[in-house]
């Protein structure tokens, strides 16, 4: 398997913006590669900040998957994807007292790989 991540983050004024990337390549009969990257941008001032951050992952491949699973799964997987987005907010009510909140929305498109014995 061959793995490679970078991320970067700038700062300015209170705002951070970052990055990164990952890609993973599984060897075997089967094209099976991944890459996930996510981005943000947070903004702290005095006591509250907040933060969006999006993150989508993609996983490529023909698993090489027989229809021989009970329900059967069909063979060939092209491919899925998945996407997030995340919202979140807070707020120093005293030293060492923080309140915080995150509102999440996630959507993924493919087909189920939980019967895929490569990813067991």
């Amino acid at each position: 398997m061959k793995a490679w991540n970078t991320g970067l983050t700038l700062g300015y004024a209170g705002f951070t913006l970052g990055g990164s990337v990952l890609q993973v390549q599984r060897p075997g009969p089967h094209v099976n590669d991944d890459i996930a990257w996510n981005t943000g941008l947070a903004y702290a001032n005095g006591p509250w900040g907040g933060s969006y951050t999006y993150f989508q992952e993609r996983r490529r491949g023909d698993h090489g998957i027989t229809a021989t699973f009970i329900p059967p799964v069909i063979p060939g997987n092209k491919g899925e994807k998945f996407q997030s987005h995340l919202l979140s907010g807070k707020y120093a009510l005293g030293p060492g007292v923080d309140l915080k909140s995150s509102v999440f929305c996630g959507k993924y498109s493919g087909q189920n790989r939980s019967d895929d014995p490569q990813n067991t």
